[in-house]
């Protein structure tokens, strides 16, 4: 008897001791990333496009495409569904003049989106 209440014990605090951990600390949630990268026409890189990503009428976040054309979105809630649009801010600045796309993500993590010159 004596050694069920030792292990009845010794659960009973391990159990304490984790719920008392995730309570201070808080429990780790998977991030979803999504990876959009813009390319020109010739297959190249397109920096400085705005990429906004939004589901219904509420925006999630915007980025600017990097020197890769790529522009990074990380959520700990699933972003498939939203839509991602694509929009040249600066004109002819970045090697065109390119008109906005949209893409509406799906369970892929990374998305290559081939913008068109106005």
């Amino acid at each position: 008897m004596r050694k069920i209440m030792g292990i009845v014990l010794k659960l009973l605090a391990t159990g304490t001791i984790t719920l008392f951990l995730a309570a201070c600390y808080g429990v780790m949630m998977a991030m979803q990333v999504k990876r959009i990268t813009a390319r020109s026409p010739e297959n190249t890189a397109i920096s400085g496009l705005k990429v906004t990503l939004s589901r219904d009428t509420s925006e999630l976040g915007n980025a600017l495409t990097d020197g890769n054309g790529s522009a990074d979105f990380s959520s700990p809630f699933p972003l498939d569904g939203a839509k991602a649009i694509i929009e040249d801010i600066d004109g002819a600045a970045n090697g065109g003049d390119f008109a906005t796309k949209e893409v509406v993500l799906d369970t892929a993590s990374e998305y290559v989106v081939s913008m068109t010159r106005k």
